[in-house]
């Protein structure tokens, strides 16, 4: 089973406000099956409007990561450490 899906958002040159309910949407899907979502690479354009919609209230902050390698530690340790 999976327990970590890597959003990898360099190709994202724009999200709008459909873009970031869908991502908030498909965060609380995978969080109810126990599965952590992660976004890498995202653009200042998609940061800043996911800021503006308010996407770190609704979601977790530390779920943004700059680089996709930095995702993939992170979820790593988080399996080592036994966590989720």
């Amino acid at each position: 089973m999976y327990k970590y899906v890597i959003l990898e958002c360099s190709p994202f040159n724009y999200i709008d406000t459909v873009g970031v309910k869908l991502l908030i949407q498909i965060f609380n899907d995978l969080k109810k099956r126990g599965i952590t979502l992660y976004l890498s690479e995202c653009r200042y354009e998609v940061r800043h409007t996911l800021d503006s919609m308010k996407f770190y209230d609704k979601t977790e902050f530390h779920i943004i990561y700059v680089t996709t390698h930095d995702a993939v530690l992170s979820a790593v340790k988080a399996l080592n450490d036994g966590s989720i």
